[in-house]
């Protein structure tokens, strides 16, 4: 039986990886059932054992990153992650990314945001873990101007991440830490150290 699920989850992840495969030579909508049959070397029914569809290939797997992501973010302590310093905080979240290198790759060469929206859980934490304490530390900015700088966050740690998976994620990941941790937004949180 412990065969039979590790042959399962094997199939389920070489599917996954032939869509995103797929999905970075050329629009999803252009993906058909049969080449992802045909480029992991199985039939259609295995392919519909697995998944509905290739959107719910990308789904399952966005939402696995999604939920991942949302494990990082604690606003109730005030941390990220509960790591001991930010460096480590942004290190662990990079590792995350990486994790899923062949997704976050495919999504930022599509989108140029984070994989989520401003109505969702995940937003929701950023906003009380990232402008709730900055709004505190800098009462004169006003709702709009925090917006934009979550905003302002949100594109430039999408672009640093696009960088970083186009480049097959060879950047060192120290660089990238010490980046993100400049961020104002993240940066506010160097002084509680």
């Amino acid at each position: 039986m412990a065969n039979h699920n590790r042959n399962w989850e094997r199939t389920h992840q070489r599917i996954a990886q032939a869509v995103f495969s797929l999905w970075s030579q050329k629009p999803i909508n252009k993906i058909t059932v049969n080449e992802v049959c045909q480029l992991v070397g199985i039939n259609r029914s295995t392919f519909y054992e697995h998944y509905d569809s290739i959107y719910t290939v990308v789904d399952e797997t966005g939402d696995s990153a999604y939920n991942l992501l949302l494990t990082f973010f604690y606003p109730e302590t005030g941390k990220f992650y509960l790591a001991s310093s930010l460096e480590d905080a942004a290190m662990h979240f990079l590792a995350m990314i990486k994790a899923d290198e062949a997704f976050y790759r495919v999504y930022f060469a599509h989108l140029n945001t984070l994989p989520f929206g401003h109505d969702e859980p995940l937003y929701e934490r950023l906003h009380e873990a990232l402008i709730e304490p900055y709004h505190q530390r800098h009462p004169e900015l006003s709702v709009l101007e925090l917006d934009y700088m979550l905003s302002t966050f949100e594109a430039s740690i999408a672009m640093i991440l696009r960088e970083w998976t186009q480049n097959d994620c060879r950047d060192p990941a120290t660089s990238l830490a010490r980046v993100i941790t400049l961020q104002p937004l993240i940066a506010q949180f160097k002084e509680d150290e």
